[in-house]
C-alpha cells in the first residue's frame, strides 16, 4: 500500500510540475519567441497530463484469481464449518478478500450450490445442505458416554 501512495504522489509532482512550467512560460512570454514559448508550453502541458496520467492508474495489483482453486477452498470452509459459512469467514481461511468471497458464494447460491440466508443481526450465511454435519444421536457428543459404548462393545467382542 505504500508503494501505491507513492506512485500517486509521484503523480502528483510530476502534474504539480508541468503546471508550473506552463506557468512560467506565460509569465515570460515577452522574453521568448512565439515558437520557443509554444514549444514550452506544449511540453509542460505533456508533463502535467503524464502525471495525472501515472495517479488516476496507480491501482493496487490484484493477483488474478483461479476460480477453480477459489470454490474449492469456499467448499472445504463450509465443510469445516459444518455446511453454514459467511464471506468473512471464508476470506479468513482462503486468501480471497472480503467481496470476492461474497460475489464467488452468491454466484454459487445462484448456481443452485448452497442456499443464501439471513441470521440473527442481519449476517448473510451461505448454507451447503451437503456438507452439513448429521446429527449425532443422544448421548454421543458425551465424551464419557462414547467411553463407557467403546468399553461395552469391547466387553462383548471378547
Amino acid at each position: 500500500m505504500r508503494g501505491l501512495r507513492a506512485v500517486k504522489a509521484f503523480g502528483w509532482l510530476t502534474a504539480a510540475f508541468g503546471v508550473f512550467a506552463a506557468l512560467m512560460v506565460f509569465l515570460y512570454l515577452g522574453e521568448q519567441t512565439a515558437g520557443d514559448a509554444t514549444i514550452r508550453f506544449i511540453a509542460s502541458a505533456v508533463v502535467a497530463v503524464v502525471g495525472v496520467v501515472i495517479t488516476r492508474r496507480a491501482r493496487p495489483i490484484i493477483p488474478p484469481v483461479n476460480v477453480k482453486q477459489a470454490e474449492f477452498e469456499i467448499l472445504r470452509s463450509a465443510r469445516k464449518h459444518g455446511g453454514r459459512v459467511t464471506a468473512t469467514e471464508v476470506a479468513v481461511e482462503t486468501a480471497l478478500p472480503i467481496a470476492m468471497a461474497q460475489e464467488m458464494l452468491e454466484a454459487l447460491s445462484r448456481r443452485g450450490a448452497c442456499q443464501m440466508s439471513i441470521a440473527e443481526a442481519g449476517i448473510v450465511v451461505f448454507e451447503f445442505p451437503e456438507l452439513e454435519r448429521p446429527a449425532e444421536p443422544p448421548g454421543e457428543s458425551d465424551p464419557a458416554e462414547r467411553a463407557r459404548r467403546a468399553a461395552a462393545q469391547q466387553h462383548t467382542t471378547s
